[in-house]
């Protein structure tokens, strides 16, 4: 079972709970012209998101695909233009959430906890410090 957590780029998605899960939808429907494991795909900001978070979590998908299939730490990441899907392994569940929940308010991206119910939404305010988008 994996612990799925997604970043996305706060200039675009809306701000409110029930517009911002029809926009994840239609995200997750994966649709863009371009394959999902391309780390030059990202808006840039997520691109810095990415690039930090796998120095912990290495992709198991695309040019910087890890090379260690058995380590718990490999995770499965789509890479869209607006969005970034991480499938982390439930085990490591946890430290995901922590790491790339920091690495977002750092790069200033919005952070979904997609595993969680009632789900989680948090965009970057005015201010730096993080709002839950309810």
């Amino acid at each position: 079972m994996s612990y799925d957590l997604a970043v996305f780029d706060p200039d675009v998605a809306p701000r409110s709970r029930a517009q911002f899960r029809s926009w994840f939808d239609e995200q997750t429907r994966w649709g863009e012209s371009h394959g999902y494991d391309d780390p030059d795909i990202p808006v840039s900001a997520l691109k810095n998101w990415f690039r930090e978070m796998i120095t912990s979590f290495p992709p198991m998908n695309g040019p910087l695909r890890s090379t260690n299939s058995d380590d718990p730490r490999v995770t499965d990441y789509s890479l869209g233009r607006n969005i970034i899907y991480g499938a982390f392994a439930g085990s490591i569940g946890t430290a995901a959430y922590h790491r790339a929940f920091e690495l977002a308010r750092k790069h200033r991206v919005g952070f979904y906890n997609v595993s969680d119910e009632p789900s989680d939404i948090w965009v970057p305010g005015p201010s730096g410090n993080f709002t839950k988008i309810v």
